[in-house]
C-alpha cells in the first residue's frame, strides 16, 4: 500500500477509470443542463386595466443566460418584451396566456407558459399547501463535535432546480461575506461554510423560487452538543420563517 492509502489493485482500476474518462469527448464526460424558465406575477388577481408585474427567477445551472424574451398576447411569438422584468396591463376579463423564453449562452432554450386570471372576483383562492415548493428543499449539515463548537464537514441542500439557495453565518469562524448561488441538476454543496465554528456561531440557510414557499433552515452551534436546528417555511419576499401551511 502506497503513501495515499492505495493498493496495486485499486492503482490499476484507478487508471483505467483515467483512461476511459480522457478517451469521452468533454460533452460526454458531463453533459450540459438545460436553463430553467420561470416567473411569478403580481398582484395574482388583477383587475382590468390594471398594470401586471412579471418578474424572472430563471437561470441557466451550467453557466449565463444571454437571452429573456416575453410572450405577453399570447400569440406565440417571444416579442413583446426582452429581460427579466416585463409589464402588461388587460383590458378586459378573463384568461390571458404569458410565456417566458430563456436562452442560455450554449443556444439552449426553455420556455415557461403560465395564465393570468383577470377580474377574477368570485375565484376561490389558491391553498397554501399548493404554493410549496415540489420538491420541497432538504438542508443536510453533517459533522462532528468539538469541545469549542463543530466542525462542519457537508452542508448542502437539495431542492428544484434555479432555487436561490441564500446563507449567511454570524459568529466566530464564519466566512467574511454571506453566499447566493443557484441549486442545479443533484445537491448544492456549499464548502466555504465548511469548517470549524465555534459556539454560539448561527448558520442561516434560506431557499427561495419566484412566488412558491421556500425553506428558512437555521443552526446553532453549541459545545458539546449538536448544533439546535429550526426548520420552517419561507413565504415569498420575507428573510423569517414561519409554520408551514397544512391541508
Amino acid at each position: 500500500m502506497n503513501s495515499f492509502g492505495l493498493t496495486h489493485r485499486h492503482r490499476r482500476r484507478l487508471v483505467i477509470a483515467l483512461s476511459v474518462l480522457l478517451a469521452c469527448p468533454a460533452g460526454a464526460a458531463l453533459a450540459a443542463e438545460r436553463p430553467d424558465a420561470s416567473f411569478s406575477f403580481s398582484p395574482e388577481d388583477p383587475r382590468a386595466n390594471e398594470a401586471v408585474t412579471f418578474t424572472s427567477s430563471s437561470c441557466d445551472p451550467d453557466g449565463n443566460l444571454v437571452r429573456q424574451a416575453w410572450d405577453l398576447d399570447g400569440d406565440g411569438a417571444f416579442d413583446d418584451a426582452e429581460g427579466p422584468i416585463a409589464r402588461r396591463v388587460f383590458p378586459n376579463s378573463g384568461a390571458n396566456n404569458v410565456g417566458l423564453e430563456v436562452t442560455a449562452e450554449d443556444g439552449e432554450t426553455s420556455v415557461r407558459q403560465r395564465t393570468v386570471m383577470v377580474d377574477t372576483e368570485y375565484a376561490l383562492p389558491r391553498p397554501d399547501s399548493d404554493r410549496l415548493m415540489t420538491p420541497f428543499p432538504v438542508v443536510r449539515l453533517a459533522g462532528e463535535i468539538t469541545g469549542k463548537g463543530a466542525r462542519v464537514k457537508i452542508l448542502a441542500v437539495r431542492g428544484p432546480i434555479c432555487s436561490v439557495v441564500q446563507v449567511r453565518c454570524r459568529g466566530r469562524g464564519c466566512p467574511a461575506r454571506p453566499a447566493t448561488e443557484f441549486i442545479g441538476k443533484g445537491r448544492l454543496r456549499l464548502r466555504r461554510f465548511e469548517r470549524r465554528l465555534r459556539a454560539g456561531a448561527v448558520l442561516t440557510i434560506r431557499v427561495s423560487k419566484n412566488d412558491l414557499i421556500g425553506k428558512f433552515t437555521q443552526f446553532r452551534i453549541r459545545k458539546t452538543q449538536a448544533p439546535k436546528r429550526t426548520d420552517r417555511c419561507l413565504l415569498p419576499g420575507q428573510r423569517r420563517g414561519t409554520a408551514c401551511p397544512r391541508d
